[in-house]
């Protein structure tokens, strides 16, 4: 009889662990940020290159503006990150972003 008790509250306990333990894992924190890229007269600008680096890791995120001139850049850690945008016929353009939690 003790043997079955003892063997129901260790199923018990590991199946807890089983449910509990993956979700503490899958708790990474994450933001990012959008805009839309626009020539000194307000006009979208296409194809646009973006590189994101962040000035703690070094990573480096790149993306394309689209059609219409917009941007995303997500599940970034928070910190300070250089965004940094080319686009043939135009002066590149260097910007300092905070990705913050709210």
């Amino acid at each position: 009889m003790r043997n079955k008790k003892f063997f129901k509250y260790l199923s018990l306990f590991a199946l807890m662990m089983v449910v509990i333990c993956p979700a503490r894992a899958q708790t990474i924190v994450t933001g990012g940020f959008s805009g839309t890229i626009t020539d000194p007269t307000g006009a979208t600008v296409a194809g646009a290159a973006l590189t994101l680096t962040s000035s703690t890791t070094g990573d480096t995120y790149s993306t394309v503006s689209s059609s219409i001139g917009g941007y995303v850049f997500s599940l970034l850690k928070p910190g300070d990150y250089t965004l940094t945008t080319k686009k043939d016929g135009f002066r590149t353009a260097t910007q300092k972003v905070t990705v913050l939690l709210v």
